[in-house]
């Protein structure tokens, strides 16, 4: 099994600086400290990358990316539970 480690939180001021550099020339993906879609837009908006990624948030919560039209309170995620997003395809 996986051992869970801290690997500190990422440092959007450094991908900022790379986009400022290099974003012209190709696309710049941020990856770090995404947790919720409110982090999504703070990133995208902060350091002016092309996109996203997300591993263990999104295998947390798959509808991480998902407009839940519910903000984040507290760092909990506040949009549908896992059941509900199940029944749904179940039905």
């Amino acid at each position: 099994s996986q051992i869970k480690t801290q690997t500190g939180t990422a440092d959007w001021k450094f991908i900022r600086t790379v986009v400022q550099h290099l974003g012209s020339r190709i696309p710049i993906l941020a990856n770090g400290n995404i947790e919720t879609l409110e982090d999504v837009r703070a990133c995208l908006q902060y350091t002016g990358c092309d996109g996203i990624m997300s591993s263990e948030s999104i295998l947390e919560y798959p509808p991480l990316f998902t407009e839940t039209q519910t903000p984040a309170c507290d760092y909990r995620r506040t949009g549908p539970g896992r059941v509900d997003i199940a029944q749904e395809y179940l039905d």
